[in-house]
């Protein structure tokens, strides 16, 4: 199952770099094609722009936010540590498009395994790990690129439900505040 879907997603790469190298030749007199840019201007900001309310919602508690940016905008992080010990939560917006940011991910790990999904109508991709049963993560694709939600369900969760059904609901609710989520 997991080198279908590593199949399915690289022909889905290499279906995409193909078009882009069509479009980009020409013919004759025809004026070359400008390719669009990757990433917007503006990047979303996970600790601004989501409202304490909704992170109290998703059952983290906003004060206890840490912010980490790098390279001038391109990914910015916000993470929050839950009531519970070892509980954690991380939002990263990222410029990388969403293809290839799963092509990066799927890089770091054999023991990852990703799962093409849908939330709100939006392409993404459910993010589990083989070895550690208590985190996972959704990549979601977003105007300004990739929305990467990860969560991390302590040994001492009294919550029942399966981390990566709960790392769903949490992607839902946050997306509500994101561009283009309407």
């Amino acid at each position: 199952m997991r080198s279908a879907t590593r199949r399915s997603y690289s022909a889905l790469l290499a279906g995409v770099a193909a078009v882009g190298l069509i479009a980009s030749c020409s013919t004759g007199g025809d004026k070359p094609v400008e390719l669009a840019a990757v990433s917007p201007d503006t990047l979303f900001d996970p600790c601004t722009d989501i409202p304490a309310e909704a992170i109290e919602e998703v059952g983290f508690t906003p004060s206890k936010q840490q912010r980490d940016e790098f390279g001038d905008d391109v990914h910015l992080v916000c993470s929050y540590t839950g009531e519970v010990r070892g509980d954690w939560l991380a939002i990263h917006a990222k410029r990388d498009g969403f293809l290839q940011e799963l092509a990066a991910q799927e890089l770091l790990s054999d023991q990852l395994n990703f799962t093409p999904i849908e939330i709100d109508g939006r392409t993404a991709s459910l993010r589990r790990h083989e070895v550690l049963p208590h985190v996972c993560a959704v990549l979601v694709q977003v105007p300004f690129g990739t929305l990467l939600v990860d969560q991390y369900q302590g040994d001492d969760s009294d919550d029942p439900s399966p981390i990566c059904d709960q790392v769903q609901a949490t992607a839902e609710t946050l997306l509500q505040y994101v561009p283009g989520g309407e």
